[in-house]
């Protein structure tokens, strides 16, 4: 079992923001919660089922998911959870921008290619949080 992330400090505005990463490697999500710690945002790595809220039963305020054959299927059925539909949906790490117009039709909020490097996507996550949906 994965030890929960230690409290980010806060630079943002409000409690410190509590983000998923759901679905991605044990590698990959690592990296991103490394770079978003930083910026006052708290990752949790999340396999399986998505829970309705953070470990620490603090709300979601993001989710971000990998682009994947099942990103746009992942989702349509988050935003078909009425605690999810106004949760901001970044599908990161696309190969190819022809994706981004379906995952956005999917439900996704943003979308972020995989050559941009990981403060660059940090960056995107944390305007979402700021923004909301």
């Amino acid at each position: 079992a994965r030890e929960a992330p230690a409290e980010a400090p806060a630079n943002v505005a409000g409690p410190t923001p509590r983000v998923a990463l759901w679905g991605f490697s044990a590698d990959r999500a690592d990296a991103l919660r490394a770079a978003l710690a930083p910026l006052g945002v708290v990752a949790f790595p999340i396999t399986g089922t998505l829970p309705p809220a953070a470990p620490d039963r603090r709300p979601w305020q993001a989710l971000c998911l990998p682009s994947d054959a099942h990103a746009a299927r992942r989702t349509q059925s988050v935003r078909a959870d009425a605690l999810m539909t106004k949760v901001p949906m970044l599908v990161l790490d696309m190969a190819d921008a022809s994706e981004g117009p379906g995952l956005i039709r999917a439900g996704a909020s943003d979308v972020a290619l995989a050559r941009l490097d990981d403060p660059s996507v940090c960056q995107k996550v944390r305007r979402a949080v700021r923004r909301g949906r």
